[in-house]
């Protein structure tokens, strides 16, 4: 039972609290978690499952995710109340996400962000292309309405929404593995993209102003043009253009990832 629901997919919920890796370690239980809340799959006010729960989905040792928990609470990400209806709770954002991402993008390096965005571009392209093959008119439908003008206007909801699109055109390649990979990738480097591309960088190259626009809308109509260009391109039953479209859009995100990385190292001031 949780206190709230999320809007999540439910695939990508599934994806969260399946096993992790046959090591088991404190910080991967820890990282998973912290993903899926910045991301937004777990939403502020969500119970998680209990310590027992949760090392039985993860496939841990009770011990692992009782210290998994603890780090999570001294990182402000849940709290825990007490009585019948107590539990680990996800706790509001405040600021807490952008240091929490922050400190991810410090602690990786270019090499690996490229990596990680290669990665997720060419999945994702290829899903496109896949689904361009096989796509119904009613599929086109279900996505044209996913990408109608009430598109949210936070950053982190704009995220959100796009992740969704992507996922479901895994979903329309009808590839069971670029689906697990989709929500595997977005849970880890989603949250990364998303980050860069809504703060505000100050002092950017040359010492010129804000990097990257902080603008809600701004985000929101990329978003939008970006998901029906995909969409058109699918219409079409057009696989190279439904690739295009999606290269083009992730060479831009890793353009902004790599400017906040370069903005972190540096000691740039950031703000979301």
């Amino acid at each position: 039972m949780v206190s709230k629901s999320s809007s999540a997919p439910p695939s990508a919920r599934t994806a969260v609290f399946s096993q992790i890796s046959a090591s088991g370690r404190v910080e991967q239980v820890v990282q998973r978690l912290t993903d899926a809340i910045v991301l937004g799959v777990l939403v502020p006010g969500e119970r998680l499952p209990s310590e027992s729960q949760l090392a039985k989905r993860f496939g841990v040792a009770l011990v692992t995710a009782r210290e998994g928990l603890s780090i999570l609470r001294e990182n402000g990400l849940i709290e825990t109340r007490r009585g019948r209806e107590g539990g680990s709770f996800v706790t509001p954002p405040h600021t807490r996400h952008g240091a929490v991402l922050r400190a991810r993008l410090a602690g990786l390096s270019r090499v690996d962000l490229q990596d990680m965005g290669l990665y997720l571009s060419v999945i994702t392209a290829a899903a496109a292309a896949h689904a361009a093959d096989r796509i119904l008119d009613s599929d086109i439908d279900n996505l044209r309405r996913l990408v109608g003008p009430e598109l949210p206007e936070s950053g982190q909801a704009v995220g959100r929404a796009e992740g969704a699109f992507h996922i479901q055109l895994a979903v329309l390649s009808q590839s069971a593995r670029l689906v697990r990979d989709q929500i595997r990738l977005q849970a880890e480097f989603g949250p990364l993209l998303w980050y860069a591309s809504d703060i505000t960088i100050a002092g950017g190259p040359g010492g010129g102003a804000a990097a990257h626009s902080a603008e809600p809308n701004t985000a929101t109509a990329t978003c939008s043009n970006y998901q029906l260009s995909v969409v058109d391109a699918l219409t079409a039953r057009d696989p190279r253009g439904s690739r295009t479209a999606v290269e083009y859009h992730f060479s831009n995100h890793l353009a902004q990832l790599l400017e906040a990385k370069a903005a972190v190292d540096r000691g740039d001031p950031l703000e979301n």
